[in-house]
């Protein structure tokens, strides 16, 4: 949708939301999953990343510090004393508040389909660093082989790493504003190239 439509709205509520709730996540399961793209979607990249990081409850990284390696039903299932949210309903392998996964690839990672395409014959690799992680990697397998991609980043310059199967091709975004530095002879136009099958390296700072 566009501006004007439902995630641009959803983006606004967000983050007033969050704002009341200092900075937290207000949601249940229903809502929970367009939280992060809604506000990426729309220029808020730094309010999701913050979103996603947050350590204290509720938030995923509480979760993690009570020991979780799996996303739990309850964003308290475990409580830092001990006790539990409920011993009558309180999953610890429950998907719901893991639908962030699909945020953590589309727009971390950025690894989707371009629009129009089937069967992943051509993808859109878009990653967007961000949150103060230094890197994030990931992988899609399709028809055709797997799609890989990895960035990495210091406080100066971005690699990005990434891999097309055999019969396949790919349109690479780079975020807003990369000065390229390195392209592996990548023809890019306006911070987008378009490549075949291979694997590249592209190096740029912002």
């Amino acid at each position: 949708p566009d501006r004007n439509g439902k995630i641009f709205y959803t983006s606004i509520t967000s983050l007033s939301h969050i704002s009341k709730r200092g900075g937290h996540l207000v949601t249940g399961f229903l809502g929970t999953p367009y939280f992060c793209a809604a506000l990426s979607e729309n220029d808020c990249l730094k309010q999701a990343y913050d979103l996603l990081l947050k350590k204290d409850f509720p938030g995923w990284l509480y979760q993690v510090a009570q020991g979780a390696t799996t996303v739990w039903e309850h964003w308290d299932g475990r409580r830092p004393d001990g006790t539990m949210w409920s011993a009558g309903m309180n999953s610890f392998n429950h998907y719901a508040y893991g639908a962030v996964g699909a945020w953590l690839y589309s727009t971390v990672l950025g690894l989707g389909q371009q629009a129009g395409t089937a069967g992943f014959a051509a993808a859109r690799l878009a990653p967007r660093p961000g949150g103060g992680l230094n890197w994030a990697e990931g992988w899609h397998e399709t028809p055709l082989g797997r799609y890989a991609l990895r960035w990495e980043k210091d406080a100066v310059k971005t690699n990005v790493t990434f891999s097309v199967p055999a019969n396949a091709e790919a349109e690479l975004v780079l975020e807003p504003g990369a000065q390229i530095i390195a392209s592996d002879g990548i023809a890019f136009t306006n911070g987008t190239a378009r490549v075949g099958s291979g694997t590249y390296i592209v190096q740029y700072t912002k």
